[in-house]
């Protein structure tokens, strides 16, 4: 993604089944509206990762994400959502993290 720059190369990785389970309690505790907000940064924390399998982001980058372009958000979005084997069920998971 050239947004990252020349030298950065950011994969986007699926979950283990383990992990899946973490992300959707992460998106049922706390406040019913912010889980709704961060609920895009904190797909994005746990998925896209460096060449070597290193998070390219941390729970601190929540803020730097949501300031980053929609459209190069929505792109890890989806291919998170895709890699995950989620992309049908978003709008269910963004319907549960809003109850």
């Amino acid at each position: 993604m050239p947004e990252f720059g020349e030298d950065v190369d950011a994969i986007v990785e699926g979950f283990t089944a383990l992990e899946r389970s973490n992300w959707e309690a992460m998106n049922a505790q706390g406040n019913p509206t912010k889980r709704r907000r961060e609920m895009r940064q904190r797909l994005i924390v746990q998925t896209v990762k460096d060449e070597n399998g290193v998070p390219l982001f941390t729970p601190k980058d929540y803020d730097a994400i949501a300031k980053l372009p929609a459209p190069l958000v929505e792109r890890l979005v989806d291919a998170a959502l895709r890699v995950c084997g989620m992309s049908d069920e978003e709008p269910d998971l963004v319907d549960q993290a809003g109850n």
